[in-house]
């Protein structure tokens, strides 16, 4: 678990930070799936949502997420964005109040990586 506020990104500072003074809760769970070759496979949950909490997060802990040009991944095989797939994503609708879940598939980018790194 990682509970640390962050700031927003801005036109001039374009990473969340950790900041205690001034960010916002930010709380994000961690649970390891596996590791290989010095890569590490995760299974994230957040309890807030704040802009760029997963990688924020991880970079506060000194573990970018890979391909994560901003937070401080420079993987020249993944330089097309960081490596992130959201499998499921839950939420209360903000005017019906209904519980939205919706699902979707783990891009190709994302498998990739996995095989690149997982060989």
């Amino acid at each position: 678990k990682v509970d640390a506020p962050l700031t927003k990104p801005t036109h001039t500072q374009k990473k969340a930070l950790v900041n205690p003074s001034y960010g916002k809760e930010a709380i994000s769970h961690f649970e390891l799936l596996s590791t290989k070759n010095n890569v590490s496979l995760l299974k994230c949950s957040l309890e807030t949502g704040r802009t760029h909490q997963i990688r924020a997060h991880l970079a506060y802990l000194s573990h970018p997420v890979i391909g994560d040009y901003l937070y401080g991944d420079r993987n020249t095989k993944f330089k097309l964005g960081q490596c992130l797939s959201a499998y499921r994503i839950e939420f209360i609708h903000p005017v019906t109040k209904n519980r939205i879940i919706s699902y979707a598939p783990i891009d190709n980018y994302f498998k990739d990586a996995l095989k690149y790194f997982y060989r």
